[in-house]
């Protein structure tokens, strides 16, 4: 009986394709029709972001407000994720940032971020994880965030 062998290196990259296909067959193609993060209004927000925490001294600023890109070019974001972490923002989170409204993972822990934390990001009600551990911020827990009933894991430790 013959038997056709595909070469090991052959068979991971098959195997990856498939993975990467029904990885994006379980994607909700509702979820992918209404995320348009490529607009003024979010495009502004991370600006103020970006001018508000340092960017120009971040750790990884690539793709941040350079000619021809888009947001969705922007390193550390997604429609539904900001993923700083430990990438040296300095200073206070905007309020701004409440014009991103499909936030689900939030990640800027372990950075050196001051004052309190915005009330207005209450609005980010898909918000599951909530990363913000390891900075210099002060004040209570702004009571507006128990409007996210879909939280997983907050971590505010200092």
């Amino acid at each position: 009986m013959s038997m056709d062998v595909v070469p090991r290196c052959g068979l991971h990259s098959l195997l990856t394709s498939i993975v990467v296909a029904l990885a994006l067959l379980l994607v909700p193609q509702s979820a992918v029709a209404q995320c348009d993060c490529n607009t003024s209004v979010v495009w502004d927000a991370l600006k103020q972001l970006y001018d508000s925490t340092d960017g120009a001294y971040w750790t990884n600023s690539s793709g941040w407000l350079k000619a021809g890109s888009t947001v969705c070019d922007w390193h550390g974001f997604s429609c539904s994720a900001l993923q700083l972490g430990s990438n040296n923002l300095r200073g206070t989170l905007p309020a701004a940032l409440s014009a991103i409204a499909n936030v689900k993972l939030f990640n800027a822990m372990n950075n050196i971020l001051t004052g309190t934390l915005p009330p207005q990001i209450s609005v980010w009600v898909n918000l599951v994880d909530f990363y913000i551990s390891n900075n210099s911020l002060t004040g209570t827990l702004p009571p507006e965030y128990s409007a996210w009933v879909n939280i997983a894991v907050f971590n505010a430790s200092t």
